[in-house]
This record gives C-alpha cells, structure tokens and sequence, in this order.
C-alpha cells in the first residue's frame, strides 16, 4: 500500500536562478538561499526523501541554462 506523506511535512525547495551553478555549501545543502535548478535536484536527491521542487514567479519565462 502507498504511503501519504502530508504535503505539510515535505520539504519545499524555490528555484530562484536560472544558471547551472552549484552554489556549494547554500541551496545544494540547505535547500534556501539562492538556488538553481541543479542545487534543488541535489538537495532532493540527498535529502533520501520526498521533496517538491517549485520556481519562484522571478523565473516565468526565463531560459533556464542546463
């Protein structure tokens, strides 16, 4: 049977930066700060659990660099 995890207790990391930078011990380690599409899949993928990545309305329409 799936487990639900209350959306409440997931953690929720902002895409704020459109570059393909890691921003070292920042967003790819804390989930804050300045955070690029890459620091976000790091965090989440290092985190071992559930997390929703979101972009921050700054980057609607932006090209974001891969």
């Amino acid at each position: 049977m799936p487990t639900f995890v209350s959306p409440a207790l997931v953690p929720t990391v902002v895409v704020n930066d459109t570059s393909d930078t890691i921003h070292g011990a920042g967003c790819a380690v804390i989930g804050t700060g300045t955070c690029s599409l890459r620091d976000a899949i790091l965090f989440s993928n290092a985190s071992g659990a559930t997390t929703f990545i979101t972009f921050a309305a700054s980057t609607n329409g932006l090209p974001f660099t891969l």
